[in-house]
């Protein structure tokens, strides 16, 4: 029998949370300090000053609560074919871009688009195939990343809003 929800905090390892995410060499655009650990309260490993370069290494998203989903649709998740059928509840764990998330049901873990509660998904208008699922409660995540610089230093920083190239979508050039 597997448990109704999945435990939090839920970490997700190596996730970059959002389209074009990418871990490469990023810019540092104001200044930012850099922690020995993935907590608030660590210590500070080093402190990154604007104009500095540094590796993005990798990364954590945390989920600190659960989101959660409607079903409006009768839709199959893949790759673990379940069937949901309207009115159905889904976890939402993190996005992963593109309206894309990462969400929970029935002891499996699935991708999937999901309609953001504001989308107008009920009503006059007829739903859109985003429509299918719909979150209703937003999850609270952090995304931690792991950061290397030129002389062999790591530490770790959710001040992530903080760097630059971050974006492969974004223009390749970094000078």
């Amino acid at each position: 029998m597997h448990p109704r929800a999945p435990r939090v905090p839920y970490e997700a390892h190596g996730v970059c949370p959002f389209e074009c995410c990418a871990y490469r060499e990023w810019t540092v655009d104001a200044d930012t300090d850099v922690r020995r650990d993935r907590k608030d309260g660590a210590a500070v490993a080093f402190r990154l000053h604007k104009g500095d370069r540094v590796t993005g290494v990798t990364g954590v998203v945390v989920t600190t609560r659960l989101g959660r989903a409607v079903v409006r649709e009768p839709v199959m998740t893949v790759p673990d074919h379940v069937r949901l059928k309207p009115g159905d509840t889904v976890y939402v764990l993190h996005y992963l871009g593109e309206a894309v998330w990462r969400a929970w049901v029935r002891g499996r873990f699935f991708e999937a688009e999901f309609a953001p509660t504001d989308h107008p998904c009920t009503g006059p208008r007829q739903p859109s195939s985003i429509c299918v699922l719909q979150i209703v409660k937003d999850p609270a995540a952090q995304w931690w990343a792991k950061v290397r610089t030129g002389d062999g230093q790591e530490g770790w920083t959710r001040h992530t809003e903080n760097f630059g190239h971050i974006d492969s979508c974004g223009p390749d050039d970094v000078s």
